[in-house]
């Protein structure tokens, strides 16, 4: 689902009407199935409310009281089964909306309705694009491996502030350096390298630690979003130029709201 909202806040660019995608955790077909519930939520707040692009309706908690309107962008899936485990990421929800028809704003900065605005689609993706997860004894020979497969996109999930294996401090920390060499091999040959932070909150940033500006140094490019929607910008921006170059400049373009000035710290495990 968070990778389904993600891609088409990118791809149905400028709306004029609000697309709300609506899940369940139960199937409708069991007597606790939230699925009405987000449902009628989510048609209630189309029709109550002023606010066009693209949302997640689900429920806002373990009971049927309210259900949130999540940023298309910014969400993660923060539990396997709960009710309410869909969640914002470092923004508050749009808003609390309630089957009866009512709707508590959260947030103001939202785009509004506007039967003039005219659509901008750009529905292309390429699916050559993996996703690298950092983690004890990861191999830098997957990197080859993926060039060599014909991938055109990485996103390196880092730990942190988007660390890697790449700094030599012992003789059992010295084949770091072809970690190192793996990634600057695939960037000189095309391949657009990008860093996200496992944690599900906050961002990628390599100019804290040094391992960070060696990643930097061999072109790999930070990005201020949650994984799931870096790997579909990515994706996205791939299929719309061969230039790695213009790829890179469009991972730093903020499109749909991708890319937050300022992170809403009231949103931490809200």
């Amino acid at each position: 689902m968070i990778f389904t909202t993600a891609a088409v806040s990118l791809m149905l660019q400028n709306l004029s009407i609000p697309v709300i995608f609506v899940g369940a955790q139960r199937s409708s077909d069991r007597s606790s199935s939230d699925a009405w519930m987000n449902l009628m939520c989510a048609a209630q707040f189309i029709a109550k409310s002023d606010f066009s692009g693209v949302a997640l309706c689900m429920h806002g908690s373990v009971n049927d009281d309210f259900c949130y309107i999540l940023d298309g962008l910014h969400i993660k899936k923060m539990h396997s089964s709960r009710r309410d485990s869909f969640r914002s990421v470092d923004v508050l929800p749009y808003a609390k909306a309630f089957s009866d028809g009512t709707v508590e704003y959260l947030r103001n900065d939202y785009q509004r309705k506007d039967k003039a605005r005219k659509l901008n689609a750009l529905e292309r993706f390429d699916r050559r694009v993996a996703i690298v997860k950092i983690y004890p004894g990861v191999d830098h020979r997957i990197f080859d491996f993926l060039h060599n497969s014909g991938f055109r996109g990485v996103i390196i999930e880092g730990t942190g502030l988007g660390n890697a294996p790449v700094n030599v401090i012992d003789d059992y920390t010295k084949h770091h350096d072809d970690f190192l060499a793996a990634i600057k091999r695939i960037v000189d040959k095309g391949v657009v390298v990008c860093m996200t932070s496992q944690c599900a909150y906050g961002k990628a940033s390599l100019n804290v630690y040094s391992s960070g500006r060696k990643l930097l140094e061999a072109g790999v490019v930070p990005i201020a979003s949650t994984t799931e929607a870096a790997y579909v910008k990515l994706g996205w921006a791939l299929a719309h130029t061969k230039d790695a170059k213009e790829v890179k400049k469009m991972m730093l373009t903020n499109y749909a709201g991708e890319i937050l000035e300022r992170i809403d710290p009231r949103a931490f495990l809200f």
